[in-house]
């Protein structure tokens, strides 16, 4: 009695994950959200100053110098979807033997670690400790910015080798995201170290400073985000990125 062969299955394709998405638009939308919660927590804060009412869970919430609030969240949120986009990358480019595959990995701890301490405080854990050993001039109670400023020169460092690789453009755009993300951890963090002096409790111009210094945070993140993610869709095999307006004036196929 004749029997069947049994069937041999065709090797299948990889499946490509299709994103529409719009970079512009993207990056407009994250960093508006950034500048809302910015301008609320200031203006929040300086309302509760003027009217000398004590701090309440409104103002924590909103407060753009606390932590565990929205400000705080958001800004976590950026940092650790970042850290997953570049292990992404640097997984793709592994998989392809390209030579700077571990300087993304490396890459994808540090803004891991990042949002970390962006979370616990970190900074200011190690900052009260060299504050309650050494007097430390011109900063103040902020002897933080000294280990941070070495920590974010390493991460330049390795920022710098990963970014070999990329296009000019991209290149170029994602210095502006890193430069806007530093202006406010450590530029402003200066000045506002300046302001305070030893006491914290100043006026408006304190909470314009930490407004504008977490604004700039949130914007370079989230322009660092979209940049993220428009270098993933171009050079990963299995996402493809597509711009919904260049769909629409793309001509369909015959």
């Amino acid at each position: 009695m004749a029997t069947d062969a049994p069937s041999v299955r065709a090797p299948s394709e990889p499946r490509t994950l299709s994103v529409s998405i719009h970079p512009r638009q993207t990056f407009v939308a994250l960093a508006a959200f950034a500048v809302l919660i910015s301008v609320i927590g200031v203006v929040t804060a300086v309302a509760y100053d003027q009217a000398g009412r004590a701090p309440d869970w409104g103002l924590r919430f909103v407060d753009v110098n606390g932590e565990a609030n929205l400000p705080a969240w958001y800004s976590v949120l950026l940092l650790a979807a970042s850290s997953l986009v570049i292990a992404a990358i640097a997984r793709s480019r592994r998989a392809e033997q390209r030579a700077d595959w571990p300087a993304w990995a490396v890459l994808a701890v540090f803004v891991l670690v990042m949002s970390l301490d962006e979370m616990a405080g970190i900074h200011e854990l190690v900052g009260g400790q060299i504050d309650d050993r050494w007097e430390v001039p011109v900063i103040g109670g902020y002897a933080w910015i000294i280990p941070g400023t070495i920590v974010g020169v390493v991460g330049l460092l390795v920022l710098l080798r990963a970014f070999t690789s990329l296009t000019p453009r991209t290149k170029r755009d994602m210095l502006v995201a890193v430069a806007l993300f530093g202006a406010g951890a450590l530029g402003l963090e200066v000045v506002e170290a300046r302001i305070t002096g030893s006491d914290p409790d100043v006026g408006v111009d304190f909470f314009l400073v930490t407004g504008a210094q977490e604004c700039l945070e949130m914007v370079g993140a989230a322009l660092f985000l979209t940049l993220l993610v428009e270098e993933l869709c171009r050079t990963s095999t299995v996402i493809d990125l597509r711009d919904p307006l260049e769909q629409v004036a793309r001509p369909s196929p015959v």
